[in-house]
């Protein structure tokens, strides 16, 4: 999941490292453009990123947005529900929240 949250090109230059195919050859120097997993922040971004989704989608999905402010931790989505009814609804808009962004 990480990886498929973009940074704002500005905030780019923050998320730097060093590769170099062996010990031999020179170091060269990336840009990360996606949420780094291993940053303290990470699991908070992710959080953030797909309740903003909700926000800005909110008339599209309702129940989206209800469900991930409150059930939501990191990458997993776990709840239950009284009525077998509920999942059927709900399923389509958690799937089409992330497909609605660009």
């Amino acid at each position: 999941m990480f990886r498929q949250i973009k940074v704002a090109p500005k905030d780019q230059d923050y998320q730097r490292i060093l590769w170099g195919k062996n010990k031999y050859d020179l170091m060269e120097e990336y840009r990360l453009n996606t949420v780094n997993y291993g940053a303290a922040s990470a699991r908070f971004l992710a959080i953030r990123t797909m309740i903003q989704l909700a926000k800005d989608e909110d008339r599209r999905y309702p129940i989206a947005i209800k469900v991930l402010q409150r059930y939501f931790y990191v990458d997993h989505l776990m709840i239950g529900t009284e009525k077998k009814e509920a999942p059927v609804q709900l399923y389509p808009e958690i799937k089409g929240l992330p497909q609605s962004s660009s």
